[in-house]
């Protein structure tokens, strides 16, 4: 994974995934999530289809709470062939219409008995919907099959972290990082882990490294604000605000210091300075 391709964010190569966190969705968990890449058609386990742990529950789960019936699934005309199938669920993916996403690849992994680009767009399509227990497991089966495709290993880590199993994602994301230490995508992530698994030291080291490597990206700095704030470092916190609002719009920003970890600091007039540069 190339640094170059994190630059692509914001663009419908790249989707955001949030978690919840006090019953309140924040912008700043946000993870880096890779839509599949085009893939020759190889085969895949065609029983990971039927799998009860894939759709045991009753439908894919939407951001914000929505969810939908898995059936409808089987609505799509029969007529369709599978390159069809694959190129309209990719368009889906890419405008986040995870739902529709779901669908077409559910069909085509259908049909193809496992097709490895079907069942990746599928995992992607779950983790996206924010369904990371079928999204681990398809993942799970896709790295056991295809132990050298980084991108699954890295949407695994995304799926554990999901989950809550951060130390899970940390083992995996540790790996990635070796065999790519300058990759500020794996780092940030990485970075993220740590710090929601108490290693606060070593997570601010790898978030300002994953900065260093790629200072366009303000979620680094977004990252650590949140980190200082929840340990009522102020002059840290504020530090990497002024840094982040260099690269964010005043309506950016402001959505992600909706985060609560700064609710302590509302009322003094602290973010609207910051938001209007005259801190």
């Amino acid at each position: 994974m190339s640094n170059a391709a994190l630059a692509l964010i914001g663009s419908a190569l790249f989707i955001f995934i949030t978690v919840g966190i006090a019953e309140e969705k924040s912008p700043l968990d946000d993870l880096v999530i890779t839509i599949p890449k085009v893939a020759e058609p190889q085969q895949a386990p065609p029983d990971m289809l039927d799998s009860p742990e894939i759709f045991e529950s009753p439908g894919i789960t939407l951001a914000p709470g929505n969810t939908v019936d898995v059936e409808s699934i089987m609505e799509i005309e029969e007529d369709q062939t599978l390159a069809k199938l694959k190129s309209l669920a990719a368009v889906n993916l890419a405008s986040n219409q995870v739902y529709e996403a779901a669908r077409f690849y559910w069909r085509a992994a259908r049909r193809a008995g496992g097709d490895q680009e079907a069942l990746a767009g599928l995992a992607a399509s779950f983790l996206l919907g924010e369904d990371a227990v079928r999204a681990r497991t398809l993942y799970e089966v896709l790295v056991a099959k295809y132990p050298a495709e980084e991108e699954y290993r890295f949407n695994l880590s995304s799926s554990y972290y999901r989950l809550g199993d951060y130390k899970a994602a940390t083992g995996i994301l540790r790996k990635l990082h070796k065999e790519h230490p300058l990759d500020a995508k794996i780092l940030y992530n990485l970075a993220l882990n740590l710090l929601a698994d108490g290693e606060k030291e070593l997570g601010i080291r790898y978030m300002e490294r994953s900065f260093e490597l790629l200072p366009e990206n303000p979620f680094p700095l977004l990252a650590l604000a949140r980190s200082y704030s929840r340990e009522e470092d102020r002059g840290n916190m504020v530090k990497n605000l002024e840094k982040a609002a260099e690269l964010l719009s005043p309506a950016e920003l402001e959505l992600y210091l909706r985060d609560p970890a700064f609710e302590r600091w509302r009322g003094e007039g602290l973010f609207e300075k910051i938001l209007s540069g005259s801190l």
